[in-house]
């Protein structure tokens, strides 16, 4: 069986469409301005935003005494560098006049062991050392949570900016949550929730400083993948697993001429991982779709390794000799023939998709129900 399967999928029709409205057309790309905004739950909770639309110039470069805002918390109302207090009470920092507020410089969002994780890198420019000491509190904090969202200016994208509270938020664990939000958007919008796994702090041009943060989240192949491991049920134990065809079984096949694409079944599943080798699979020998020697691609390992030390000694070509006149034999160091085994596609997808028995529990994600 091949180690893997490429990571294909059909994308929603509005996503394609607009995609394919855009080909073709750089006037209309150009008009497209992207926007990115990132959310700390930490304390009351702070957003920043790339393009913020309703801050007013003192609240965007500052004023007397203090510079620009660095976000807004939950509550909508706008937080300064100078507003978070350390343990004795005093405020953090010492702000300058008339600097900007921090900036949102880039994000860059990379997949990890085959869609398994996600990782998400950010950098926020900070103008005064306030600002950046405030920041590190809600942002290099190990283990918080954070949600980046991106997008473009179009309403289609902007409407599906998640609200500000706990229970939104949370909503983003579900990845069909997220999955709905791109269909609305038409795939002007996207986002990833994760926690804080590295990031610093360093200087940057003009007297500012540069926090880079990571977070990690879970990657979108488990959501899909989910019910291709074994399930508990209920107060019930694990599946049976590790079930395997006895090798007598497996020759005996193979001596009948009917009975070779069992032979080979019987091989392929002897070599399923454990969780997989369960009653379900094991019964597919009696189907004769699953048992079609057509079904397998150098499955049989024996027939392999004949097949190779028989073209070593020579015996599959004995009328050539060498220089010598003794046998023509090859170094046993060249590999011979490919050790990859294929299955048919239809057969390998019903052993993921196959379980013994599923009883999926409801459970609490965020404040809703789901299933």
């Amino acid at each position: 069986m091949s180690s893997g399967f490429p990571q294909r999928a059909n994308l929603n029709k509005a996503i394609t469409e607009t995609i394919l409205s855009r080909a073709g057309n750089n006037t209309l790309m150009s008009e497209k301005v992207p926007w990115i905004r990132v959310t700390s739950c930490l304390h009351e909770f702070l957003t920043l935003e790339s393009t913020p639309m309703t801050d007013s110039f003192g609240e965007r470069y500052g004023s007397n005494g203090r510079s620009g805002k660095i976000g807004v918390n939950k509550n909508g109302k706008s937080v300064y560098a100078n507003d978070l207090n350390d343990a004795n009470g005093n405020p953090i920092g010492q702000d300058r006049s008339f600097r900007p507020a921090p900036t949102i410089e880039s994000v860059a969002v990379t997949q990890g062991n085959e869609g398994l994780s996600k990782k998400t890198n950010f950098t926020l420019k900070c103008f005064t050392m306030a600002q950046a000491e405030t920041l590190l509190q809600y942002f290099l904090e190990p283990a918080t949570n954070i949600l980046v969202e991106w997008g473009f200016n179009e309403n289609d994208s902007v409407l599906q900016k998640s609200p500000i509270t706990p229970c939104e938020i949370a909503e983003y664990h579900n990845i069909q949550h997220l999955t709905d939000k791109r269909k609305k958007s038409k795939g002007t919008y996207d986002a990833t929730f994760g926690i804080v796994t590295g990031g610093g702090m360093g200087f940057g041009d003009a007297e500012s400083y540069q926090i880079e943060v990571e977070i990690t989240s879970m990657g979108e192949m488990p959501a899909y993948l989910q019910h291709h491991k074994n399930t508990r049920t209920g107060t019930e134990g694990l599946n049976d697993t590790g079930k395997e065809f006895d090798v007598a079984d497996i020759n005996d096949d193979a001596e009948e001429e009917n009975s070779v694409g069992k032979a080979l079944f019987k091989q392929m599943f002897n070599d399923l991982p454990a969780h997989k080798r369960i009653d379900t699979i094991k019964n597919l020998e009696f189907e004769p779709w699953a048992t079609n020697q057509g079904n397998f691609v150098n499955m049989d390992k024996e027939i392999r390794t004949d097949l190779i030390e028989a073209t070593k000694k020579g015996e599959l070509h004995s009328d050539k000799k060498d220089a010598d006149g003794e046998d023509i034999s090859i170094p046993t160091d060249t590999p011979l023939f490919d050790t990859d085994r294929y299955i048919r596609a239809a057969l390998a997808f019903t052993i993921l998709d196959l379980t013994h028995t599923k009883d999926f529990k409801s459970r609490r994600v965020g404040c809703k129900k789901i299933p």
